[in-house]
C-alpha cells in the first residue's frame, strides 16, 4: 500500500530533504545492517561520517524502519535547501506493514525528533505522485531589523 505523509518541520539542523548517503537504501539500510551484526563486528563496519549527514529524508526513513522494521525509500513533493522549514511537505512510501494510518501517525511522531512532526497520514491510490502537486507556496522571511529575531 502507498502511504502519504504530510510533514511539518523546522529544518535548521538539516541539510535539506534529500538523502546524501551513498548507500541506495539510505541511512535506514545502514542502521539495519549494523543491528544485524554481532556486537563484536560493529566496530569495523560502522557507517562513515559522510553516510550520516542529517537530512529530513534519512530522518523520516530511519523512523519508519524503527517502527516497521522495513528498509524503504520515500518520495517527496520536492527537495529543499539546508535550513528550510515546512508546514505541509508531502512524502509517500510503499509498505507491507499492517499498521493503520493512525498507528503510523502516533508511531512515527513518537520516533521522530521534536523538530519534525507528521501532521497527517493517509493511504492513497498507488497512482498518487507527490511531485504532481497542483501548487506550492513559498514564503521567505528576511530579518531587516536592528535586533535579530528568535525565529
Amino acid at each position: 500500500r502507498l502511504v502519504k505523509l504530510t510533514l511539518e518541520y523546522q529544518g535548521t539542523q538539516y541539510k535539506g530533504w534529500q538523502s546524501q548517503t551513498k548507500d541506495t537504501r539510505g541511512v535506514a539500510g545502514l542502521l539495519a545492517d549494523m543491528e544485524a551484526m554481532a556486537p563484536g563486528q560493529r566496530s569495523g563496519k560502522a557507517p562513515k561520517k559522510h553516510d550520516l549527514i542529517a537530512t529530513l529524508q534519512d530522518t523520516l526513513e530511519s523512523a519508519i524502519w524503527r517502527l516497521t522494521g522495513e528498509v524503504l525509500r520515500t518520495r517527496s513533493c520536492s527537495r529543499t535547501d539546508s535550513g528550510v522549514h515546512a508546514l505541509g511537505h508531502v512524502a509517500v512510501f510503499t509498505t507491507a506493514s499492517p499498521l493503520t494510518d493512525e498507528a503510523f501517525l502516533i508511531g512515527l511522531n513518537h520516533r521522530l525528533p521534536k523538530d519534525v512532526s507528521v501532521r497527517r497520514v493517509e493511504t492513497v491510490d498507488s497512482s498518487f505522485e507527490p511531485r504532481s502537486s497542483k501548487r506550492k507556496m513559498y514564503r521567505y522571511t528576511i530579518a531587516t531589523g536592528r535586533i535579530r529575531p528568535a525565529l
